[in-house]
């Protein structure tokens, strides 16, 4: 995700261009030979560098190579670069560039210029020199540069001031597409081209994209494709936060269809498009179509830039930020544009940065966005609620040091006081509260309980080294509050209590703070007020705001625990939001994404948990609806069975047209196409809807077989096509009337390749608890591993009931019988030894020495959440069987065997970056 690489917030520096002219009396108002003569300003220090030139011809031929090939080894993109930041500004530049890295933000170049010509030149693909990772420098283009976001900003702009107060509302993401059309009369300059698949499923890409913000409070709009201009004015007739259109453009406006269709076209102009969007209010517009960021000659429109294009003209009519596109742009990349663009902004990206992760995701450098905004433009920030997460639904557990079970206070399972750290199982950002007693040092113990399993294994120091760097830890620091006013985010570290040896290239490692963790402390008085622990709450907010990767604990250490913790959670719920929209309610443990700093208590105020939306509390408690909670119920009731209708009628749709066209029904029997164009795209409703048609409603095996190889590429999307093929439940509707049911077991496997081949296969074992129902025919037994054989030899004698006391037995004696560690990742992975616990695949028994994990034990350690048995296994000193997987023998010439399989799934299970969480799947 870009947003966990790029700065969290950007600072402004502006360089303003001014047009110059002679003044000997020759009348050369273009400065002589085609040259463009200009003033450069940095206007946030007042440095001005006179008369720079460009040759405004060779700018063009450079554009132009640079729409075709990407890239280029021109020195016309340094000549842009000198002429844009001369020296005296470029060191004015590279300065604010150095505030900005120390205060862990980035640099908002902003581009002003009342003059069209230069306005005309794409300052965004201009080299600048930059310090490599290596230490060297190298010219890179800077648009690309990853500390800096590149805007247009127009003078003078028009701010309506009620879109900052709906900058905080929810709203509608409007997604309109019009790429599937024929531009007959040639008025648009569209290639020719007939009506169907290209373009069609481009607009899928886009739909499919926008239905992953389904949930949040920002619900996606999305428009049939090609969306009409009646339609698209109909949909923005109500207050929309985002307008994001696929389609094609010119310098004037969009293309839209008329009241004839896809072959009766309709140019909505920039000014016309401006006013609907202003009328509803719009905060964000992505333009993803052609010359939609090209500028207008002088004279075309009276603005106060003095200059124009369709993205410039939507700013001066009130959209804050808009994205439009100098030159052309292929279908596909403006889909994929759309789906990366939305996805940064689902994920909490700002505009800028997600701006940034579609360039960065979209394989195409030839094409290039710009970015335009207004003046003193607020942050427009997408920011979807984070879901509480309650402590049962964590994939792991709170691990504690020594001393803390020695003295035999905190037990972390009872009373109100709580301390939720994932112990070698989480690098993402987490957050928790403890309330303690006090004269406690919470970071220190947490440094134990991270140095602990290792600190043996490690010695001496050249191991050391060298087991970090194989196993990463945490590194906590500690923030202590004294109830001061607690300063804005980008100087909260400055409370740090130390800054330690390699503090600076830690940061420089991890730069949104991943593989850090930060305890502020807070000493309560005696009898103190409850708002007291206010400024300590803010602070772990602004923490939690300036790094989001990091994990931020409250440390409140008083007499009454309960009380504190009380105290803690009331204030984080009561707290205003900080001036980035950030706000903090730790009444669980969260996991947030980036952006996603806005928690919320897993129950609502005055609301009770089960209340459902829109029925007052009383009578939810009560049992009893009013007339107008039943309407509105029965209302949700249906649109929740239309969403899934629609679904289904879209995945007819595309299949009855890709069916229609002779050039392209073939594709529906090509495995790669429907798993790269239509399954990576998709959510996971959509592409059940398409399975489910697939399956079910299609009369060609061969169509069937492919869908159910591009189903396998991912294990979810198969058992998707499983569950269809062997018919839904009665409610999900009967078989289409023709299709003829097809038994998965007696697929025929050399239609597959061996990978996809080995995933069908596993899917079909994970059905059912009947074993002779689960495994295919035996014409699968020469086609599949050996390993797989194994197990199919397996379940075909054995019990019936896996979680029956001889199902148990029996799968745990076939378990212990593997040798290697692939065998039983396999068998697992087929369902075997569901119901047995890590602990009981690591008996105490010769085969097993000293509670040695057997090759199933490692399997499930490396598939499975840990449990609390499993982890005595992993504390205290390393035995020698754990010292050679993971590397850490004392004698490193040794050979060590299948024990070195072993330290991929133990790494995996002890440091997987983000592990699942059960309300997320």
């Amino acid at each position: 995700m870009v947003g966990q690489n790029r700065p969290c917030e950007y600072r402004d520096f502006t360089v303003r261009l001014v047009r110059t002219y002679p003044t000997d009396g020759t009348g050369d108002t273009g400065g002589g030979a085609g040259r463009l003569r200009f003033d450069v300003y940095a206007a946030e220090d007042g440095v001005r560098v006179p008369d720079r030139s460009l040759h405004i011809e060779n700018v063009r031929q450079f554009a132009e190579r640079f729409d075709e090939l990407g890239v280029t080894d021109s020195d016309m993109a340094s000549i842009m670069g000198s002429a844009l930041l001369p020296k005296p500004v470029d060191a004015c530049f590279r300065a604010a560039l150095e505030d900005a890295r120390q205060r862990r933000a980035g640099v908002r170049l902003c581009i002003e210029t009342t003059d069209p010509e230069l306005a005309a030149v794409p300052w965004e693909i201009c080299t600048v020199e930059v310090n490599t990772a290596g230490g060297g420098p190298e010219r890179r283009f800077l648009y690309r540069h990853e500390a800096v976001s590149v805007a247009r900003r127009r003078v003078g702009s028009f701010r309506p001031p009620e879109v900052e107060a709906f900058a905080r509302e929810a709203g509608a993401v409007v997604v309109a597409t019009a790429l599937d059309v024929v531009d007959r009369h040639g008025r648009f300059g569209l290639q020719e081209r007939k009506p169907g698949v290209g373009g069609h499923i481009s607009a899928i890409s886009a739909a499919q994209a926008a239905d992953r913000l389904q949930g949040t409070r920002y619900e996606p709009v999305v428009t049939q494709d090609p969306v009409s201009r009646d339609q698209l004015c109909d949909v923005l007739a109500t207050r929309a936060w985002a307008f994001v259109f696929g389609g094609h453009g010119t310098a004037d406006g969009i293309v839209l269809t008329g009241p004839g269709g896809r072959e009766d076209l309709e140019l909505m102009t920039a000014t016309d498009l401006a006013r609907v969007l202003h009328a509803a209010n719009v905060q964000v517009a992505v333009l993803a179509a052609c010359h939609t960021a090209t500028e207008r000659g002088p004279g075309a429109v009276d603005t106060p830039s003095g200059w124009s294009s369709v993205a410039g003209t939507l700013v001066d009519g009130g959209v804050p930020w808009v994205i439009g596109i100098r030159g052309l742009v292929d279908d596909k990349v403006a889909a994929e544009l759309t789906r990366q663009f939305l996805a940064g902004l689902r994920d909490g990206d700002s505009v800028e940065n997600a701006l940034a992760r579609a360039r960065d995701e979209v394989g195409n450098p030839g094409w290039l966005p710009v970015l335009h905004t207004s003046e003193s433009a607020p942050d427009a920030r997408f920011r979807p609620p984070a879901q509480a997460v309650a402590r049962e639904e964590l994939t792991a557990f709170p691990a504690v040091s020594g001393e803390r079970a020695t003295a035999g206070r905190l037990v972390y399972d009872e009373g109100p006081c709580r301390l939720d750290v994932l112990w070698g199982l989480d690098r993402g950002p987490i957050r928790g509260v403890l309330a303690d007693w006090p004269d406690t040092r919470l970071a220190d113990e947490l440094d134990r309980v991270e140095d602990g399993p290792l600190a043996p294994a490690t010695t001496p120091p050249e191991r050391r080294e060298a087991g970090t760097a194989q196993l990463p830890r945490r590194r906590w620091y500690e923030l202590r509050c004294d109830g001061a006013e607690v300063p804005g985010s980008p100087d909260a570290l400055n409370l740090l209590v130390s800054r330690p040896y390699g503090w600076n290239l830690h940061m420089k490692a991890h730069p949104d703070g991943s593989s850090t963790g930060f305890v502020v402390c807070w000493d309560a008085p005696r009898r103190c007020a409850a708002g007291a622990v206010r400024p300590a709450v803010d602070l772990m907010r602004a923490v939690a705001s300036l790094l989001p990767g990091a994990a931020v604990l409250l440390h409140i250490r008083g007499d009454d625990e309960e009380a504190l913790l009380g105290a803690a959670e009331e204030a984080a719920g009561s707290l205003p939001a900080r001036d980035d929209g950030s706000g903090i309610a730790p009444a669980v443990l969260t996991r947030v994404r980036w952006g996603d700093t806005a928690w919320r208590t897993a129950t609502e105020t005055g609301r009770p948990r089960d209340a459902e939306a829109g029925v007052p509390p009383d009578a939810a408690s009560s049992g009893q609806l009013t007339a107008r909670a039943r309407v509105d119920r029965y209302k949700r009731k249906r649109g929740q069975l239309d969403a899934a209708e629609q679904r289904l009628n879209a995945a007819r749709t595309f299949i009855a047209e890709l069916e229609a066209d002779d050039e392209d029904s073939g594709l529906l029997a090509d495995p790669a196409f429907l798993a790269s164009e239509v399954f990576r795209v998709g959510t996971r409703p959509a592409v059940e809807a398409l399975l489910t048609v697939l399956a079910r409603e299609r009369d060609d095996d061969e169509e069937r077989y492919a869908s159910l190889a591009a189903a396998a590429t991912r294990e979810d999307h198969l058992d998707v096509w499983l569950a269809a093929a062997e018919g839904l439940p009665t409610a999900s509707g009967e078989p289409a009337e023709g299709a003829r049911p097809i038994d998965p077991l007696w697929l025929p496997p050399a239609l597959f390749p061996e990978a996809v081949r080995t995933r069908v296969a596993l899917g079909l074992l994970r059905r059912g608890d009947d074993p002779a129902r689960a495994v295919p025919g035996p014409h699968w037994d020469g086609q599949v591993p050996q390993d797989l054989r194994r197990v199919f030899a397996y379940l075909r004698s054995a019990p019936k009931g896996r979680d029956t006391a001889e199902g148990r037995a029996a799968d745990l004696k076939f378990l212990l019988g593997l040798r290697s560690y692939e065998a039983a990742a396999t068998a697992l992975r087929a369902g075997v030894g569901q119901s047995l616990s890590i602990r009981e695949l690591s008996p105490a028994e010769p085969k097993c020495p000293d509670g040695r994990l057997s090759p199933a034990g490692w399997a499930a350690l490396a598939s499975r959440p840990l449990e609390r048995a499993s982890v005595r296994l992993l504390s205290g000193e390393l035995a020698e069987w754990m010292q050679r997987a993971v590397g850490f023998h004392r004698n490193p010439a040794e050979p060590d065997g299948d024990n070195l399989r072993f330290a991929e799934g133990l790494r995996r299970a002890l440091f997987t970056p983000h592990p699942p969480f059960a309300a997320s799947v």
